[in-house]
């Protein structure tokens, strides 16, 4: 029996390892700041995943490739509802969460 790595194309993998997660430029995602009360600005740091909206129904939020099975740990406690998780870049998503959420616990210029 083969692994996933072993069969499936790069692409197909990655498809596995994020789902159908697209890749966003949070420049232009929309912005709902009501959604900010899903998760403190802690969290949101800690887990690298900032909420951006509901869209059909679906709290739609922000995160790394290497953070996305943070992000959907943390959303299924915290968030009593159906969630779509899209992917930044980790720079970006840090300058959102920090300016968003106001959050001081970070310098975004050393980070």
């Amino acid at each position: 029996m083969s692994t996933p790595a072993e069969s499936e194309p790069a692409s197909e993998l990655l498809s596995h390892l994020w789902g159908d997660a697209e890749e966003v430029n949070l420049a232009y995602e929309p912005l709902e700041p009501a959604v900010r009360s899903v998760i403190s600005a802690r969290e949101a740091w800690d887990a690298l995943v900032m909420p951006l909206r509901i869209e059909h129904g679906e709290l739609v939020c922000a995160t790394t490739q290497e953070t996305y099975h943070a992000a959907l740990n943390l959303l299924s406690r915290a968030y009593d509802g159906p969630t779509r998780l899209v992917i930044a870049g980790v720079r970006i998503l840090e300058q959102f969460i920090a300016e968003q959420y106001g959050y001081e616990g970070v310098d975004i210029d050393a980070a």
